[in-house]
Order: structure tokens, then sequence, then C-alpha cells
């Protein structure tokens, strides 16, 4: 049986090998495990560099304010192995 700290390391490594090394300051949001006794359910949230850019100077100035999008996701970890068994777009229920 994997830690919470543990299976929160590996999630960190696979969004950096998913998501590439340009992701940033990954962070844990929630914990949620009322649903499924043998996994850890998290939301988990990290910064990606915007890829979207705008073609006028106004929206240029908003992106250069805010270059980053933070994305959510939800994640289930074997509690076992640390295996991911899904990642999941957040959506607030």
């Amino acid at each position: 049986m994997i830690s919470l700290k543990e299976a929160l390391e590996e999630v960190k490594k696979n969004f950096l090998d998913l998501y590439g090394e340009n992701i940033t300051d990954i962070r844990l949001e929630e914990i949620d495990n009322r649903d499924i006794d043998d996994s850890y359910q998290l939301t988990v949230s990290f910064l990606m560099p915007e890829k979207n850019l705008p073609t006028s100077l106004g929206a240029t100035l908003a992106v250069a304010t805010r270059p980053y999008s933070r994305l959510y996701k939800r994640v289930s970890i074997n509690r076992e192995d640390g295996t991911i068994i899904n990642i999941k777009i957040y959506k607030d229920e």
C-alpha cells in the first residue's frame, strides 16, 4: 500500500510525462475517497503556458499579464501499487 504522499509524487511524475516539462506549480487541491475505498481520488491542478496567442494589441497585453492557464484534473490512483486508474477533466459537481 502506498501513502498519499507517494501517490501524489506518482501523479506529478506522470503529468510531466503526459503534458511535458513546461507545466509548473503542480498542486494537490482535493482528496475525496468516499466513492472507492481501494483508490485515492484526487483533484490536482497545474499551470500550462497559454497556447492561443492573440493577434490584437489589447489581447496581447491581457495574455502578457496572464501567460499561463491553471488546469484541474480528477485522478484516481490505485492504493496498492500507485498506478493511475484514470484522469478526468475536473468539473465542479
